[in-house]
């Protein structure tokens, strides 16, 4: 704008000018067209060189720009994939993040085992086995963040649901817990004992092989082996080391103890053949025990039909679990999901045909005896058309889902227990009050009865003090006779004497 308004006055000055130089000189239209021509072409130099001036502007605002496009989607790739350079993804890229999240999904979340707790002035005190580090980020902070807390067996493995708890206060060392929902035998836990605690950030689901899933996620190449070069090593290795898994120091446990080697098999041999477990505890060094030794709950037997099936079997019993029935529970029904009916299915019974395969829990294929006295016979006298094809181990599963179902049947139960235990806590106050008056009617009388056994008492004194005194009386007027009787008896003997003698002077 002021170079305009500078051009424009020096515009109105050349035209004066011209008109004044015109009168003595030239026509004065020729120095006004010489202006002219000076003027738009000082003009054209001037927009040329402004419109260049914009052009570089612009060709520098667009170089910035794609400079900055080009680092954005550098970054924006970086962010989802992480390092370029790298084969993995990075830890803090979305695909690193997001793998994270899936393996927390596949485990438990966050979790604190073996540490000890104490009852401090209504809270409980968690104590970590070893001091956690300081973690600057606040949305890994717990305050306010209800866990889920276990109580352990011997070998600090979580096996009973103590409840759900408020985080009040944390610190490196431990934490300080509010219950936030009462279940019916709190009391069994609100003084703990010297058993640990196993505290969840989400509430667990225990699964068959739900650590085998996470080893092949980590290990891509595992997953397209077969299941007979299955490296149960390895696993074993990645099991006690990985902190995804089960490390000893976790656990609170001690890495050489039979106990932390009984739960690294337990977990390991999970879903593996006898057969298998025996030859690679045969081979493998520096091991607690020399065999392991499954429970029968925790061997199934897999049979292979060589005909039609005998029998037809009931499906989609919602009453059978996995971990305690297998495949098919005690009364012959089947458990297994792969085994379920379509919904909308009219049949519920199932057949097996030839070269079908089953897992059958021991003790149903072995036969057992109910309750009742029926005798349950063995599976291949049921079905003759099956050959033992091996012996499976599965761990026996533990039921958090249920626990926590349970917990709040509990609790609703000690609710309708305290409701009924006030109801009759009114009824005994009430009988408690008439007994009180009861008592102090009772004490009343008895003081009463008190009173009149001190007056009889001062009665009875006063009685025998005169009954006393008269007894004395009585032994002394006693005395006192017998002394008159003796001087009467003397004055008698006088007398007689007397009257001898003046008989005898008479005469």
């Amino acid at each position: 704008m002021i170079l305009y308004a500078v051009l424009g006055l020096l515009f109105i000055a050349m035209i004066v000018l011209a008109v004044l130089s015109a009168k003595k000189d030239w026509h004065w239209l020729n120095p006004v067209l010489l202006v002219f021509i000076f003027l738009a072409g000082s003009a054209a130099m001037i927009a040329m060189a402004q419109t260049l001036h914009l052009r570089r502007t612009a060709l520098k605002k667009l170089n910035t720009a794609e400079q900055r496009v080009a680092t954005a989607e550098k970054n924006r790739q970086e962010m989802i994939f992480g390092d370029i350079s790298s084969a993995e993804y990075g830890p803090n890229s979305l695909r690193g993040l997001s793998q994270q999240v899936e393996l927390m999904q596949l485990g438990r979340g966050r979790e604190w085992s073996g540490g000890t707790v104490e009852n401090v002035d209504g809270e409980i005190k968690f104590t970590f086995p070893t001091e956690q580090p300081e973690n600057e980020d606040a949305n890994m902070s717990l305050n306010d963040v209800e866990l889920f807390a276990f109580a352990n067996d011997a070998q600090n493995r979580p096996v009973s649901f103590v409840g759900k708890f408020l985080v009040v206060e944390q610190t490196p060392k431990e934490l300080f817990l509010k219950i936030s929902v009462p279940i019916a035998n709190w009391d069994e836990y609100r003084a703990p004992k010297a058993a640990t605690w196993t505290l969840f950030e989400r509430m667990p689901f225990d699964k068959h092989g739900i650590f085998r899933d996470l080893y092949r996620h980590l290990f891509p190449e595992e997953a397209s082996l077969a299941a007979s070069d299955f490296n149960i090593g390895k696993f074993r290795q990645f099991l006690t080391t990985n902190e995804f898994a089960i490390p000893a120091a976790k656990l609170g446990m001690d890495p050489a103890s039979p106990e932390y080697e009984r739960l690294i098999d337990e977990v390991s041999f999970d879903g593996l053949s006898l057969g298998t477990i025996d030859a690679w505890v045969d081979k493998a060094p520096n091991r607690q025990s020399e065999r392991f030794e499954p429970t029968p709950a925790e061997v199934f037997i897999r049979y292979k039909f060589t005909g039609n099936s005998n029998e037809t079997y009931t499906v989609d019993d919602k009453t059978g679990k996995l971990d305690t029935d297998g495949t098919f529970s005690v009364q012959g029904h089947a458990v297994d999901p792969l085994l379920h009916l379509s919904p909308g299915s009219e049949s519920r019974d199932v057949s097996f045909r030839k070269d079908d395969i089953v897992e059958i829990d021991q003790r149903t294929a072995e036969g057992y005896q109910r309750p009742d006295g029926t005798q349950v016979p063995p599976f291949v006298d049921r079905e003759p058309n099956v050959v033992v094809e091996d012996r499976i181990f599965r761990r026996k599963l533990v039921d958090f889902p249920y626990e926590m179902t349970n917990l709040y049947n509990r609790g609703f139960q000690a609710e309708t227990d305290q409701q009924r235990l006030a109801s009759n806590n009114e009824v005994q106050d009430t009988a408690l009050q008439d007994l009180l008056k009861q008592q102090q009617e009772r004490t009343r009388e008895k003081i009463a009865i008190e009173n009149d056994n001190n007056l009889l008492r001062n009665d009875l004194d006063r009685v025998s003090a005169i009954l006393q005194q008269r007894d004395q009386q009585v032994a002394e007027n006693a005395r006192r006779i017998e002394s008159l009787e003796m001087k009467l008896e003397e004055l008698r003997r006088s007398i007689e004497l007397r009257a001898q003698s003046i008989s005898s002077s008479s005469r």
